[in-house]
């Protein structure tokens, strides 16, 4: 059930990337495992569920036991990576399953300054979209 493919991906990690919610809850009901990393990075299928929005499925594995405040190698956990890809629904998700809302990756950075930094960026793609459509 938990056996994974070269590069460390169990069926519940790729399931959970491709956000198949099916497959995901059939894997879970034959136990799965919802906590087990991917290629020793820390990454696990509720990682992948949050960076990628996948909010359906991402419910999945936290009503199977899924630590809510997990991190990846790097410090980050589900909330963070949640809100540097504006995933409101699922940082809704997080905050309702009691998830720590000050937790610090190891760069220092937090949820509210991911959520930040996006928006500065996608603010600034809106400035230069405007200048070089003014220059023509």
């Amino acid at each position: 059930m938990d056996q994974a493919k070269n590069n460390g991906a169990s069926p519940l990690f790729v399931s959970s990337q491709e956000g198949h919610y099916e497959v995901a809850t059939m894997l879970l009901a034959h136990s799965a495992k919802v906590d087990l990393e991917a290629m020793n990075d820390g990454i696990t299928p509720l990682m992948i569920r949050c960076k990628n929005g996948h909010q359906e499925v991402a419910e999945l594995p936290l009503n199977n036991g899924a630590k809510v405040d997990q991190a990846d190698n790097s410090g980050w956990s589900f909330l963070l990576a949640s809100s540097q890809q504006g995933h409101h629904e699922v940082v809704k998700l997080l905050m309702a399953k009691g998830t720590k809302v000050d937790q610090v990756d190891n760069a220092g950075g937090t949820a509210l300054s991911k959520s930040r930094q996006k928006k500065k960026r996608r603010k600034e793609k809106e400035i230069m979209f405007i200048s070089t459509d003014s220059l023509h």
